[in-house]
């Protein structure tokens, strides 16, 4: 149901960008992103450490707002998938809250590793620098970028000595419904026509709180993710 509902918001979202588009004053520009990230865990407590990063994607409509040829700011909506990362535990306990297929995931044994998957419908809200035109070819700055997250799914893996391995458990009542994070990147606007422009760059996001629910007081973890910009702008 959940998978159905956001598939006809972003199928609305096409719709009305296709039938507005040719309607948008000059100063805007409305544009799609297919982003690749890498995503990890930085643990804020001793007895975790970071042990892996997790591929995944980004879809994201932009709408841009030209305050001069060369000074923009943006905004826009979008889902991000399998952002996470891989955390190792060297002492066990009552790591993780949850509802899980087996009681024997609720205390781990020592050395355990946690993957958490997450997705997030994400609504960024940055200012884009752009030098002139170089032929068809400009230089972007993206400084500061701030990104709301609201996590719509979240799965994790579990594995650890003594224990069966397992994937997919829900780890929802585990994770923070909402990520808050900055960022900054940088690329080039390369123009194919004159109304149609290809994206592409690289940019850092920061998250700025415990991803983690706070009654899980043995997990604390922000996460980071660097993302290869793919797009187009109209």
């Amino acid at each position: 149901m959940k998978k159905n509902a956001l598939f006809t918001v972003l199928t609305l979202l096409l719709i009305w960008s296709s039938n507005g588009m040719a309607q948008l004053p000059n100063n805007l520009r409305f544009g799609f992103n297919l982003n690749p990230t890498f995503s990890w865990l930085s643990p804020t407590v001793n007895k975790a450490k970071g042990s892996g990063v997790l591929g995944g994607i980004k879809i994201l409509t932009v709408g841009e707002y030209y305050l001069s040829e060369n000074y923009v700011f943006y905004s826009g909506i979008g889902l991000s998938f399998n952002q996470g990362g891989i955390l190792e535990y060297k002492s066990g306990g009552k790591l993780l809250t949850g509802d899980f297929s087996d009681q024997v995931y609720y205390n781990l044994p020592d050395n355990s590793k946690v993957t958490s998957k997450l997705q997030y419908l994400e609504i960024p809200l940055g200012f884009r620098m752009r030098t002139k035109e170089f032929g068809h070819l400009r230089y972007t700055f993206t400084l500061p970028v701030f990104t709301l997250g609201i996590r719509m799914k979240a799965r994790g893996n579990i594995e650890g000595p003594g224990i069966p391995s397992t994937k997919g458990e829900n780890f929802s009542d585990a994770t923070h419904i909402f990520n808050f994070s900055y960022g900054f990147g940088g690329g080039i606007e390369y123009s194919l026509t004159e109304d149609l422009s290809f994206i592409g760059g690289m940019r850092y996001q920061q998250g700025v709180a415990d991803i983690t629910d706070e009654s899980t007081n043995d997990i604390k973890a922000v996460l980071g993710v660097i993302e290869i910009q793919l797009g187009i702008l109209f």
